[in-house]
């Protein structure tokens, strides 16, 4: 997952979808891809990343499923923490 957020241009969970769901800069990970679309379909103004997650959902197991979901529900207590590092990330990287 680090790579993943080194690579990202944005602050934003979708960008990471989008990243897992198409295999670029990380391994095709729908899993993950979907974790991170379901966290983005829940921020204000990013709620047509519901689509994205519906149309991977659509591609993936039972089981797959499942487990995108738990992770979901395991990050979210994490979220503001986690973004907050980040954008301190990104901002000193300037």
């Amino acid at each position: 997952m680090d790579e993943a957020i080194r690579r990202a241009r944005k602050p934003q969970q979708g960008g990471l979808g989008d990243m897992y769901a198409e295999g670029k800069g990380v391994p095709k990970d729908y899993v993950l891809a979907y974790m991170w679309y379901n966290l983005a379909a829940a921020a204000p103004n990013y709620s047509y990343r519901a689509r994205n997650r519906d149309d991977l959902a659509d591609k993936m197991s039972r089981e797959q499923l499942a487990e995108a979901q738990r992770l979901s529900r395991e990050w979210m207590p994490k979220r503001k923490d986690w973004l907050h590092g980040l954008w301190e990330f990104l901002v000193g990287a300037r």
